[in-house]
C-alpha cells in the first residue's frame, strides 16, 4: 500500500546518513565540459493539495516506490522566480526499515547528475548494509552529501562523499591535477601505449590542415558523422581516455582494455591506426562510431548549471605534463560563459563540519582534488591506492579485492559509531 503523508512526516526525527556518490563526458577549461561525477561510466513528500504522489518504479519490482515532491526552486534568495516550484523526485525502500520508533536510521543516497533509475539498488553501500542497520532507503535526486551535511547538520548526522572533489577549488590543487592522474594510469599501464596517445593530438591537427583531412580522420576514425572540426575527434578521445581512467575497477579494466587495443594493432599501423584499435577495443567492433557517445542531452544542461553554480571546478592543463594537449583553465571565460547561459554566477562553498568520510580511490583523476588526510577526529579520509571512481560504494561481490573490501568495512565502523553516539547523546539529554 501507498505510504501516506504522517509516515512520511514521522522520518523527519529519525537520523539521515547522507551519501555523495560522486559519466564523464567532454573535459575541457568550459563549464559543459567539466568531467561528471557520477557513479556509473557514461556507457521532499507532499504536494501543494497537502497529498502525496506515489508511482510504482515499475509492475514487477515492489520494492522501491516513488514520491514527487512540489519543491521550491530556490531557497536561497527572494527574488521572486526564486519561489517557483517543480516536481522533485525521491525513491523510497521500505524493504529492511524497522520503523519510526526503533533507533534504524535512514540511508540516503544524494545521487549524481543523471537520473536516478540506473541507481536504485545498484549502490551497495545503501543496499548491502541496509538489513544490518534495519534502515530506511531513500533516493534522491539532488547531490552534494558533504555539503548538504555542512548546511544541515541538524538534519544530516553525517555523510559518506565518495570520490569527491572538494579539495579542487580556490587554487587549492593544481589545475592540471585531474589529467596528471590520467596520464599516470595510461602510463602505467603502457609506455607505449602512453606515447602513442600523447603524439595522437599533434597528427589528428597535422591531418586535419590537409584540404579534405576532415574527411580523411573521418574514415581513419570510422565515424558515424562527418566532422565540422578537429576538435569533435580530440574532445570525444580526450572523454574516452578519461572515462577509461576514471572508472578503471574490475572486471573490464577498461585502461588496459584500451592500451591493449592501441599495442596490439597490425603491424605498420600508424599513430592513428592504433587509436582506432584502442576506440574499437573500449566499444567493441561497430558499423562506425558515434563521437557523441559520451554526451547525455537531458543531463547536459543540469550538469552545465551546477558547474556554474555550485562546482565550479578549474580543471586545466596549463603547466602540461600530461599526455594531452595544453588547455589552460581562464576563470574569465568560464565566468563569461556561464553568464551567456544563466545570466549569474554564484561562489562554492568552502566551510567544512564533522561526521564526514572523504573516500577516494589514487586511481581516479577526481582523488586529485580529494581529502586524503584526516582533517579532525570526525572529518575522516579513506583511501585506496588501486581504488577508482565511487568504487567503494558499488555492490560487494565475491570476486572484490580485500583491500576494496577493508575500505567498506572501515566505512560502516565510522557510520555505526555515528549512530551510536547520536543515540547515547539523546539518552543523556533526556536524564
Amino acid at each position: 500500500m501507498a505510504t501516506r503523508g504522517p509516515r512520511i512526516q514521522a522520518l523527519r526525527h529519525l537520523p539521515w546518513l547522507v551519501f555523495l556518490f560522486s559519466t564523464t563526458r567532454v573535459f575541457c577549461a568550459s563549464p559543459s565540459k567539466v568531467p561528471r561525477l557520477g557513479v556509473h561510466g557514461p556507457y521532499g513528500a507532499r504536494n501543494h493539495h497537502g497529498k502525496v504522489k506515489v508511482q510504482s518504479l515499475a509492475p514487477s519490482d515492489h520494492e522501491f516506490r516513488t514520491f514527487y515532491y512540489n519543491q521550491t526552486l530556490d531557497h536561497f534568495n527572494y527574488r521572486p522566480e526564486s519561489y517557483k516550484t517543480f516536481q522533485h523526485r525521491y525513491v523510497v525502500s521500505f524493504k529492511h526499515w524497522r520503523g519510526p520508533d526503533t533507533m534504524a536510521p535512514i540511508f540516503v543516497y544524494f545521487g549524481e547528475e543523471s537520473s536516478l533509475n540506473d541507481d536504485l539498488g545498484s549502490i551497495g553501500i545503501l543496499s548491502d548494509n541496509a538489513a544490518r542497520f534495519g534502515a530506511l532507503q531513500v533516493y534522491i535526486e539532488v547531490m552534494l552529501a558533504a555539503w548538504f551535511r555542512l548546511k544541515y547538520p541538524h538534519v544530516a548526522l553525517g555523510a559518506l562523499a565518495s570520490s569527491a572533489p572538494v579539495l579542487y577549488f580556490d587554487n587549492i590543487t593544481p589545475s592540471n591535477g585531474y589529467y596528471t592522474v590520467v596520464t599516470k594510469d595510461f602510463k602505467e599501464s603502457s609506455e607505449s601505449c602512453y606515447k602513442t596517445i600523447k603524439q595522437s593530438w599533434f597528427e589528428i591537427d597535422k591531418v586535419a590542415a590537409k584540404a579534405d583531412g576532415l574527411s580523411i580522420l573521418q574514415k581513419k576514425l570510422n565515424a558515424c558523422k562527418p566532422l565540422e572540426a578537429a576538435k569533435e575527434l580530440k574532445n570525444f578521445l580526450d572523454s574516452l581516455f578519461s572515462v577509461a581512467a576514471q572508472y578503471d575497477r574490475p572486471p573490464r579494466y577498461p585502461v588496459d582494455l584500451v592500451c591493449k587495443g592501441i599495442d596490439s594493432a597490425p603491424e605498420g599501423s600508424d599513430v592513428l591506426d592504433r587509436i582506432f584499435s584502442g576506440v574499437v577495443a573500449y566499444f567493441g567492433k561497430k558499423p562506425c562510431y558515434n563521437l557523441d557517445a559520451f554526451f547525455s542531452a537531458e543531463t547536459l544542461e543540469g550538469w552545465t548549471w551546477q558547474t556554474c553554480s555550485e562546482l565550479v571546478i578549474p580543471i586545466g592543463r596549463g603547466s602540461n605534463d600530461t599526455m594531452f594537449p595544453a588547455e589552460p583553465f581562464d576563470l574569465k571565460e568560464y565566468i563569461e560563459e556561464c553568464k551567456s547561459a544563466f545570466g549569474h554566477f554564484k561562489e562554492v562553498l568552502r566551510r567544512f563540519s564533522s561526521n564526514i568520510i572523504f573516500s577516494n580511490g589514487l586511481r581516479d583523476p577526481y582523488s586529485s582534488g580529494g581529502v586524503l588526510e584526516n582533517i579532525s577526529d570526525s572529518i575522516l579520509a579513506v583511501y585506496t591506492t588501486k581504488g577508482a571512481h565511487c568504487m567503494d560504494i558499488l555492490p560487494a561481490t565475491i570476486g572484490d579485492p580485500d583491500w576494496v573490501v577493508l575500505q567498506r568495512n572501515i566505512e560502516i565502523e565510522i557510520i555505526n559509531g555515528w549512530i551510536l553516539k547520536y543515540y547515547q547523546d539523546l539518552l543523556e539529554n533526556s536524564s
